[in-house]
């Protein structure tokens, strides 16, 4: 049996935003800020980049919560696990918008960066945030694909992280009025080149469409991403690990592109939940 969902979401508030706060950057292990600003984001997205992993297990065990404010605090900040985009993005706008920034919650839909395939209708949610009259994208929950700062609009030369080169366009498509590019390199080839990552129509959806995303995922019945778990995670020392349910595999790449493979890895095994602590940063027992 699905747990009943609903798109009535509760907002009354069990946190603070004193310790809605103070719970983020003890997280993501950042001396607290007492005042956040726009030039304060690039730090405060990279160490929630190496701190926070984007993870499905919720899905897959079918014990998730409905999106609201309080339950993502608890899960992501208290519980000390990781999300989706609708819980990472939704979490990171509520916490821009409470630190008083000018930002607004948008719904996207992805093009599979490996298949070039249109993923779910409006299964993807970020953020627009205007500083100075120009206009920026933040997301923090788009799995490994991660600018570690504020997108400008229109920028032809985007920015670089060491997740890859991205940039933000006004740009017409099916889903919507812009777009994300993703720098890519053609296989047979060598050419650089941009390619869509997202598109989206540049407008409030709120926190309803999160948990409306929510349900465009769990629903979509051909979609492996609602079955087999996964785990990913950027290393603090450079790197990044990946734990994949449908090969049953953790892959953990260093900053020099070598491989590490543990295979046979059941979901909920001993094995599994010491990697779980090991490379994408869920609390022991001991910190719980």
């Amino acid at each position: 049996m699905e747990p009943n969902i609903t798109t009535n979401v509760e907002q009354n508030q069990q946190y603070t935003y004193k310790q809605f706060k103070s719970l983020l950057f003890k997280r993501i292990g950042m001396e607290e800020l007492e005042t956040i600003t726009f030039d304060n984001l690039p730090s405060i997205m990279e160490s929630f980049a190496n701190a926070v992993p984007f993870e499905n297990l919720d899905m897959v065990s079918r014990t998730f919560k409905p999106i609201t404010r309080d339950n993502n605090i608890t899960k992501v900040l208290v519980n000390g696990e990781g999300g989706l985009c609708y819980n990472l993005n939704t979490l990171f706008f509520q916490f821009l918008k409470e630190s008083g920034l000018d930002v607004i919650h948008c719904v996207a839909t992805v093009k599979d960066p490996y298949t070039d395939i249109w993923a779910v209708p409006n299964g993807h949610m970020i953020t627009v945030l205007t500083h100075q009259s120009k206009e920026y994208l933040v997301d923090v929950g788009f799995g490994l694909f991660l600018a570690f700062k504020p997108i400008l609009l229109n920028e032809e030369t985007g920015v670089t992280s060491r997740c890859g080169s991205y940039r933000f366009l006004e740009m017409a498509s099916d889903y919507g009025t812009h777009v994300l590019e993703i720098k890519k390199k053609n296989k047979e080839t060598g050419e650089l080149y941009w390619d869509t990552g997202y598109a989206f129509k540049k407008e409030h959806a709120g926190v309803i469409a999160s948990q409306q995303a929510q349900i465009n995922i769990l629903e979509d019945k051909g979609l492996l991403f609602n079955t087999y778990y996964l785990v990913c995670k950027l290393q603090k020392e450079g790197g990044q690990a990946t734990l994949s349910g449908k090969d049953k595999v953790l892959v953990v790449t260093n900053e020099n592109g070598d491989k590490q493979r543990t295979e046979n890895i059941e979901i909920n095994s001993d094995l599994f939940n010491s990697l779980l602590i090991q490379y994408m940063g869920f609390p022991s027992k001991e910190q719980k």
